[in-house]
């Protein structure tokens, strides 16, 4: 620790002893900016507030784009008398970033900074991006529907899901590689992570932010989810808490760090946050009233529960919250760290430097009223500042003579604030009993997110142009000291111990969605979309959007929004479609006017009268590699002939690979595999050892484009055969009882032009054992033809269990890759998806269990070759089923 931090550290030791003071003017470390707008001509108007002490040198205005990462020269420098700028050099629907610089250095000592995210009419966003969310599965069961409900939420605001469940046992590095394979497969997408639950805690470094040595240690780091770059290790750092100031041995463990333990050893982040990351996580949230007395919350399962009803409420603006922030600073200066800073200069931007109530000046700095205020009066925003522990922070509550407000007052009084910043020594080290900042997250109604500011300084003032609430605790977590970002003092900038306490997802100002969504096919590709108004009066119209399943994502069939209740789409696809409506409202903030969209409503309906028209495209190649045996071992590819208008049967190449597989690398092979196809419980074709019709084989898989088998004498199966259309086995063992690895495959082996009339490969399915590494389960296929065909993929695991089956895969996952190695979707979880089960339903499949963890997709896919890989969650093993079908 430099000498530097000591002494700010001896500041906050000092405040602990010291009482309380006169008024600091904490907002003029900052530039309270806000934006009026206009269309025509274009133009942004910034004014700000100006600095209570007078008029300062000068103003300094820079403008980027939101991306840029320097602020390059400067737009303008105005007077320090002057407190308003418009900016003409304008375009509509583009959004800019301001940062406006005080100078009041020379005869102050001080510069103040403010941030505004600006447009005029900033588009839409209807596509946010991929968000991944990790649920505790030690609670996930109980409140299955709620979760669904989440999802859809997120769907309805223009968010992919992608769900993992995950063990509290589960290693942090474990639960990373999941996030990681997910951005892998879509990193123009994946930008987010939910995690929510007790999801495992990653630790790392020997740091303690709020300046006390009894505190210094590894703290908790959410942020390693969201770094895929940096390094982090666990091989260098020891680091304890100094005695005396911390004598909980608990406490005293978990702060610990050496190498080997677990806990990494930054104590910066290594990397770039690639991810907004933000955390709901109500474990050991007793709400103890005292030491060890009687818990007073609700058990863990139900304040999750009532989290995501109050997230419900909020997204679909069932909470009347007034656009307006409470502050309550009893913290100070202090030396120009200033936490309370942080609020002035975030909430300007996005209630308006008018709407923020300084309790400080209203009652001349006297304590104990922020929680009474907050008990019957609702804000969109709260900060509160004072000394702290783990869950107390002074001067913002009524308890003894620093005026206290504890974790279980906050829940106790249902304190109606949604967003809150708290900065207290102690507070942001959140994985403790009855963490004050995540008491937000217990309130009984409104609170959804709270951070631990002014160590570092948060900027949140893009969520007043409708930006997200992760977006800035990226933002925050990415910004150095100096950085894009500046404040009078930022200690512990990029530190690990930066984490968002809320649903990564929020954004502000819910717009009313629309109600009684239904949707009729009265003819082919035909749909009639009717809905009740959104009860704003303020929107504009409606957007309407489609796709082949209710969890998106979604594509807008509108271009402009519509005005009228209702839609017809005359181009809908034969079958399933679900559809969302969205109302759409010109949102005006202090920091300009957007677009705003509201939850979507969704409905999924069947195009019916419609005229599927025959497949142009069809499967000509299913095949499926695994580890093979005898017994319960034994490797067996399902496939279904038919799907032509005659009976006419199909002729058919199969192959057992072991030995052959050996010139493209795969070790362990299978070294004599026998092949029996079954139709039903008879046996239909055998081969052992092909070279009994090498010349039928090697012709037939010339023509169809197999591999070839190079070896005559090979110990390989295959034979040709012509089946008519039926389900069938091919079924791969041992002989002498050996193992190894296999490919199984089936080739459509016609020829001439195809025509629906023929019969073809309608469905293959595989069950096996699934390990790791080389034996995990790749089942391939092949789609030829002109137009791209309808495919629905699933991994069953749980599903298998009401067949008998035992040791299956509990959590399969499955990734579906094209032939040049690109991830075309992922799946680790169906979700209970109604459109999934309407799909499974429509081609003959049986169904999943409701809240099963087993995974389903469906994908439309260009001609092309294809792979599913199916692997268990964090390296488990077991019995699994992959099936892919055709749909029509």
């Amino acid at each position: 620790m430099n000498h530097r931090f000591l002494a700010v550290a001896a500041s906050f030791l000092l405040f602990l002893t010291s009482g309380l003071r006169a008024i600091d003017a904490t907002w003029n470390y900052t530039v309270e900016i806000g934006v009026t707008v206009q269309a025509s001509p274009a133009q942004i108007r910034l004014s700000w507030a100006q600095d209570t002490n007078g008029a300062p040198a000068n103003y300094i205005l820079y403008r980027k784009a939101p991306t840029a990462t320097d602020w390059g020269t400067p737009l303008a420098t105005v007077s320090g008398s002057i407190t308003t700028y418009n900016d003409n050099a304008v375009t509509v629907g583009t959004v800019y970033e301001y940062q406006i610089v005080k100078d009041f250095s020379a005869a102050r000592g001080y510069r103040g900074y403010g941030y505004v995210q600006a447009a005029v009419n900033a588009p839409l966003a209807d596509s946010r991006g991929t968000v991944v969310l990790i649920v505790d599965n030690a609670t996930s069961g109980s409140i299955g529907p709620e979760l669904q409900r989440l999802i859809q939420d997120m769907v309805g605001d223009g968010w992919f899901v992608i769900r993992h469940e995950v063990g509290r046992g589960d290693s942090p590095s474990s639960v990373k590689n999941l996030i990681r394979a997910d951005y892998l497969a879509d990193p123009t997408k994946v930008n987010t992570v939910f995690l929510f639950g007790h999801v495992p805690v990653p630790y790392s470094g020997a740091i303690a932010p709020d300046g006390h040595p009894g505190h210094m240690g590894a703290w908790p780091a959410d942020v390693y989810y969201g770094d895929l770059d940096g390094q982090w290790t666990d091989s260098t750092v020891t680091a304890a808490p100094a005695p005396g100031e911390n004598s909980d041995p608990a406490d005293v463990a978990r702060l610990r760090n050496v190498p080997g333990d677990g806990k990494f050893d930054q104590s910066t982040v290594p990397g770039t946050v690639k991810l907004q990351v933000g955390r709901v996580d109500l474990s050991n949230m007793p709400g103890f009233l005292q030491y060890q007395s009687n818990p007073s919350f609700p058990s863990e399962t139900e304040l999750l529960r009532n989290y995501l009803n109050k997230d419900h409420n909020f997204r679909h603006g069932l909470l009347n919250v007034r656009r307006r922030a409470l502050m309550g600073d009893y913290s100070g200066d202090k030396d120009g760290i200033a936490p309370a800073a942080s609020g002035f200069r975030s909430f300007s931007p996005i209630v308006g430097e008018p709407n923020i109530t300084n309790l400080n000046i209203l009652n001349n700095d006297a304590p104990g009223v922020w929680l009474p205020t907050l008990k019957t009066n609702d804000y969109l925003f709260a900060l509160g500042c004072g000394a702290g522990s783990y869950s107390t922070v002074s001067g913002i509550g009524t308890r003894g003579p620093y005026s206290d407000a504890s974790s279980t007052d906050l829940v106790s009084n249902d304190i109606r604030a949604v967003f809150v910043m708290l900065f207290g020594s102690w507070n942001g080290d959140w994985d403790s009993q009855d963490n004050i900042l995540r008491s937000v997250l217990a309130t009984p109604t409104y609170g959804l997110a709270a951070m631990y500011t002014g160590v570092p300084h948060w900027f949140l003032h893009p969520m007043g142009l409708g930006e997200t609430l992760g977006y800035c605790a990226r933002l925050t977590q990415n910004n150095a000291n100096p950085g894009l970002y500046l404040t009078q003092v930022n200690l512990s900038a990029r530190e690990v111990h930066i984490a968002l306490m809320g649903d990564p997802t929020l954004r502000l100002n819910p717009v009313a969605p629309v109600t009684t969504l239904s949707g009729t096919s009265a003819a082919a590709a035909t749909v009639n979309l009717n809905w009740v108004a959104s009860s704003d009066a303020a929107t504009t119209g409606y957007h309407i959007y489609r796709a082949s399943s209710a969890s998106g994502p979604f594509t807008r069939l509108t271009t402009t929004p519509v005005t009228q209740t209702s839609f017809t789409d005359s181009t809908a696809p034969a079958g399933a479609n679900s559809y969302m409506v969205r109302a759409v409202k010109l949102e005006t903030t202090p920091s300009g006017s957007y677009f705003n969209g509201s939850q979507g409503a969704v409905i999924t309906t069947t195009v019916s009268g419609a005229v599927t028209p025959p497949p142009t495209s069809r499967l000509i190649n299913v095949s499926v590699r695994s580890n093979a045996g005898t017994g319960s071992q034994t490797l067996a590819l399902g496939f279904v002939i038919g799907g032509g208008t005659t009976s006419a049967s199909l002729p058919v190449l199969i192959r057992a690979t072991g030995p052959g597989l050996q010139v493209f690398g795969v070790t362990g092979v299978l070294p004599d595999p026998i092949l029996t196809v079954y139709q039903g419980a008879t046996v239909v074709g055998a081969n052992d050892n092909w070279g009994a019709n090498a010349a039928q084989v090697s012709a037939t898989g010339t023509a169809v484009g197999a591999f070839p088998i190079a070896d005559s004498a090979s110990k390989d199966a295959a034979l040709v055969a012509t089946y008519s259309p039926q389900p069938y086995s091919a079924a791969v063992t041992g002989s002498g009882g050996s193992s190894g690895n296999a490919l199984v495959e089936v080739y459509d082996a016609s020829t001439g032009a195809y025509t629906a009339a023929q019969s073809r490969l309608l469905n293959l399915s595989a069950r096996t054992q699934v390990g790791t590494g080389a034996d995990i389960l790749s089942v391939g296929f092949v789609v030829t033809g002109t137009t791209p065909l309808k495919i629905l993929l699933r991994a069953v695991g749980r599903g298998l269990e009401k067949f008998g089956v035992t040791g299956v895969l509990v959590s399969p996952q499955l990734k579906l890759i094209a032939s040049d190695g690109q991830v075309v979707a992922i799946n680790s979880g169906w979700a209970n998806d109604p459109a999934l089960a309407a799909t499974a339903a429509q081609v003959g499949a049986f169904a999943l269990d409701a809240g099963s963890t087993d995974s389903a997709l469906v994908a439309t896919l260009p001609p092309g070759a294809y792979t599913a890989q199916i692997v268990g969650a964090n390296g488990t093993v077991g019995v699994a089923l992959a099936e892919v079908y055709e749909v029509k």
